[in-house]
């Protein structure tokens, strides 16, 4: 596999201007953005932001690195998917990447594409399984920063995820997911100085871990659930003598996020036509739950049709009832799955919390559903302050739906800790029992 050095790579385009894909992310990530930013503007490389939503500036588009390419996260997949056919040239900075969906999707564009792998082994699986693709081995964005530390520092910090790539059957008691306080655009300094306090650093945070690799503070960073951390070790951190690995055991824990629940909501609302299955019955019974909230919305769309008349409204608002039995009895499911493997106990020493997991997730279905429909709707909008008014609309919902992934990953944490419970509503129809029907019909004519 071809080591090459990105800045020098990258000289061919000095003075260009390019669209830029910054797919959405945490603190840590910030490192990679800013890190990217001192590189293209070294090279007097102009980046014009883009989104799915945005329209196309230039012929070559860049998308930034990180590790977003592969079956954990969708965002790069989908705008590649939406957008890719629009561009001459695309190049892929240093990327993690893994996963059948992701090759076939290299495989069938058609532009000439250039990917950067941040390690060995997505180099040589890209290698492996793609043609007609440029592929090289480069160092993460993150190491183009030029930050240095300003003090020795005392004490030790433990920066440990709480999402889906988290292995640790425990996390430290005294614990800051530091990569939560923040945004992948976000300034840096903040989280710099931060670091900058202790003397060493514990994580399984990969760019946590670069960043004080960087400030030279002692590093223990801990492998995640695939080989990220661990293939970026061998390949640039482990020249560092300040950074140590430590390969965790793994095994089966019950874990939920809100990044695993947000994955599958995508999925399924940008494959419509595609039979997805799942082993988990957690995951089983969140694919379901947005399958029958995405019926209940068409649904809906059918019962406005008051031209159709009045029969039409009728069938549409029966099949909206029955549908909503099914989606209540999903939320209970989906509770009831969570009680029995997080072994949730009626406990009047810790607090109770009145709306359930399953409640909150199907909200966040609804809002996903809302989402994938304002941009469809944004891509035939053709007036100005039409777009510009369901753009801001967008970018509500998507701020909603960060405000929710957050309470429910604070939540998730807090019952498998037995901070909190809570206790499984279960959902008391009465207008769609026909045995009562000429009772409310008497109720109404009192």
């Amino acid at each position: 596999m071809k080591e090459i050095d990105l800045k020098g790579y990258l000289e061919k385009y000095r003075g260009l201007s390019v669209d830029f894909y910054r797919f959405p992310g945490n603190y840590g990530d910030s490192l990679i953005w800013h890190g990217t930013k001192h590189l293209f503007s070294d090279l007097n490389i102009e980046i014009r932001a883009v989104d799915v939503s945005f329209p196309v500036y230039n012929k070559i588009l860049v998308i930034d690195g990180g590790g977003n390419f592969n079956d954990y996260y969708s965002d790069v997949r989908n705008f590649l998917i939406k957008k890719a056919n629009l561009y001459e040239e695309i190049i892929i900075l240093p990327h993690t990447i893994f996963g059948k969906r992701q090759v076939h999707l290299l495989n069938n564009l058609k532009n000439k594409v250039t990917v950067f792998c941040r390690e060995r082994l997505s180099a040589d699986f890209i290698s492996k399984n793609t043609e007609n693709l440029s592929v090289y081995l480069s160092v993460d964005c993150a190491f183009y920063n030029n930050f240095k530390s300003k003090k020795e520092g005392e004490g030790i910090l433990n920066v440990f995820r709480t999402d889906r790539e988290s292995i640790l059957s425990k996390i430290p008691e005294l614990n800051n997911d530091l990569s939560y306080s923040g945004y992948a655009q976000k300034p840096i300094d903040e989280l710099i100085d931060h670091l900058d306090e202790y003397e060493e650093i514990r994580t399984d945070r990969l760019h946590i871990a670069i960043a004080s690799a960087i400030l030279g503070k002692k590093v223990k960073l801990h492998s995640n659930s695939y080989f990220k951390n661990e293939a970026v070790y061998e390949y640039s951190l482990k020249k560092y003598p300040n950074v140590e690995f430590i390969k965790e055991k793994t095994e089966y824990v019950y874990r939920i996020t809100s990044s695993l629940i947000s994955q599958m909501f995508n999925t399924f609302l940008l494959n419509d036509n595609e039979e997805i299955i799942y082993e988990r019955n957690f995951d089983v019974l969140v694919n379901n739950l947005i399958k029958t909230n995405r019926i209940i919305w068409n649904l809906e769309d059918e019962a406005r049709m008051h031209d159709l008349g009045s029969e039409h409204v009728a069938n549409a608002k029966k099949e909206i009832d029955k549908n909503n039995q099914i989606r209540n009895n999903l939320i209970n499911d989906i509770d009831r799955d969570i009680t029995e493997n997080l072994n949730i106990e009626t406990d009047y020493n810790i607090k109770l919390y009145s709306e359930s997991p399953g409640m909150i997730i199907d909200r966040l279905s609804i809002i996903f559903i809302k989402k994938i429909e304002i941009q469809k709707i944004l891509e035939f909008v053709e007036n100005v302050d039409l777009k510009s008014e369901y753009m801001m609309k967008e970018n509500i919902v998507s701020n909603q739906i960060e405000t929710l992934k957050e309470f429910l990953d604070t939540y998730f944490i807090e019952l498998e800790n037995k901070e909190v419970y809570f206790k499984i509503q279960d959902s008391v129809k009465i207008y769609n029992d026909n045995r009562i029907r000429e009772y409310i019909k008497k109720i109404r004519e009192k």
